[in-house]
């Protein structure tokens, strides 16, 4: 607790490493890194998690949502549109910024119904989506100089205290 937020530490980073104007696909949580006026002005009684499965905001950057909290979660939703809506969703990203809530979730997820975004998250982290993670931020507790393991520790301690930041930088031309 003597250094900067994760997520503020993120802020910073991703303020010097994306263009501003730039175009960032964000999954909706209350982990991401704040960025423009949620961050310089922040006003706690506003709502700045781009909730929703076709949201677009802009400001400092234009931030559309890629919703895996309700939308791509689902089940009710088919398969080949869920695929499409993320197709949509990533070719209009030139970032994607995103914390480990939903990596989490669905890596935890057994179900075939949930395969679709198992597989997103795959094909994302091996690159194979023309995306290149260029920031990743992980912090562990440390006290009296000693850093403590806390990966087997229920994940809403490590989510909600220090979650993990991961920026990734489109390598492919737009689609």
């Amino acid at each position: 607790y003597t250094r900067p937020d994760i997520r503020l530490q993120a802020s910073t980073l991703v303020g010097a490493m994306v263009p501003p104007g730039a175009s960032i696909v964000v999954e909706p949580s209350h982990n991401i890194p704040p960025t423009g006026r949620y961050l310089r002005e922040p006003d706690f009684y506003k709502d700045y998690v781009a909730w929703g499965a076709h949201m677009t905001r802009a400001d400092q950057y234009v931030l559309h949502t890629l919703d895996v909290y309700r939308y791509l979660y689902d089940t009710t939703v088919p398969d080949g549109e869920k695929r499409k809506y993320i197709e949509r969703r990533l070719a209009r990203a030139d970032y994607i910024l995103m914390d480990d809530t939903f990596v989490e979730l669905y890596d935890h997820l057994s179900e075939a119904e949930h395969d679709v975004v198992s597989d997103y998250y795959d094909d994302l982290f091996s690159g194979r989506l023309g995306f290149e993670m260029v920031l990743h931020l992980k912090t562990s507790p440390r006290l009296f100089g000693f850093s403590i393991n806390d990966e087997p520790a229920e994940f809403t301690f490590t989510l909600f205290d220090h979650p993990e930041i991961f920026l990734f930088k489109r390598t492919q031309p737009r689609s």
